[in-house]
């Protein structure tokens, strides 16, 4: 997603809040630790702190399990001839082609004890020093991390260094999980399947009252991500021109599928209105019968 896509329907609590924070946060060249749940938006809102801060640089992420090996280390922090076997050139690291732009640490809390320890001093005062190198190099590049590891129990296992969290300081920004943002989820699920209707060359499917309900309802524990995907899984799996109802819907997060609401004047006016006011058509698509949501508009007219 790009910048202006966020700023188009990430503008509510509890999301404004964090939204305003992270752009005063762009404004400086701090380091920033991004904590969340897996699948919340962490290596997005990492991007968009970079597109914010009009850094001239480029833009990477990189998850910090590639980082376990010496090639890995290599990739980030560079390498001189001979440093390992097979390093048989002086070579630029990400941090050094990233120079006065962002990088992204994915996982910082599952860095190796090495990569937390290198980490220290581009952190600290951008200094870095390239693999078999003792010369230290300046550098103005921005380091944001990302983690969903509880940082107490991490620094209680002793997996994440003190130090190295000391050096983000008070620049920390917590996302919150998608249960948390309830306003959110009809916006987001609108702009994912207009996106894969696109990428399917297809027109955009509406939305049924059902699966609106289906959406909000939803505990989602996978996220935005899981939302993104589900979305596109409704999308490949109706006909084209064919509405999204909670059956299009995979199971949301619980395993089991979305029940249908209790019928009531409100729920079937509303699927008569997004079937364009025909009766027949908003029972088709919702799994009634005609015959029920007949039953239900006559009590109300005869009430």
């Amino acid at each position: 997603m790009a910048g202006h896509a966020c700023q188009s329907f990430c503008v509510r609590d509890p999301m404004a809040a964090l939204l305003r924070l992270a752009g005063k946060f762009a404004i400086l060249s701090r380091p920033i630790l991004i904590t969340g749940e897996p699948g919340t938006g962490k290596t997005f809102l990492a991007r968009w702190i970079h597109e914010m801060s009009g850094r001239p640089g480029g833009f990477i992420s990189l998850h910090c399990r590639e980082l376990a090996l010496d090639t890995g280390m290599a990739e980030l922090f560079g390498h001189t001839a001979g440093a390992f076997t097979g390093a048989t050139r002086d070579r630029k690291g990400l941090l050094e082609t990233h120079n006065r732009g962002t990088v992204s640490l994915e996982e910082i809390g599952i860095a190796t004890a090495a990569v937390q320890e290198k980490l220290l001093k581009p952190l600290e005062d951008r200094n870095l020093r390239r693999m078999g190198e003792d010369r230290p190099r300046l550098l103005d590049v921005r380091i944001i991390a990302t983690t969903n590891e509880d940082l107490g129990a991490a620094l209680a296992k002793g997996t994440l260094r003190a130090d190295l969290l000391d050096r983000f300081g008070p620049f920390r920004l917590a996302v919150p999980p998608l249960r948390e943002r309830r306003e959110e989820i009809l916006p987001l699920a609108r702009y994912f399947i207009a996106r894969a209707a696109a990428e399917c060359g297809r027109p955009v499917p509406r939305l049924m009252p059902d699966a609106i309900r289906a959406l909000r309802d939803a505990p989602w524990p996978g996220n935005v991500r899981q939302l993104d995907q589900d979305c596109a899984y409704a999308v490949v799996m109706e006909d084209e021109g064919r509405p999204i109802t909670a059956g299009s819907l995979p199971p949301l997060g619980d395993g089991a599928p979305p029940s249908r609401p209790r019928l009531t004047l409100e729920t079937v006016r509303e699927m008569v209105a997004g079937a364009g006011g025909n009766v027949a058509r908003a029972a088709r698509e919702n799994g009634w019968s005609e015959r029920q949501l007949r039953r239900v508009l006559g009590a109300a007219t005869n009430g």
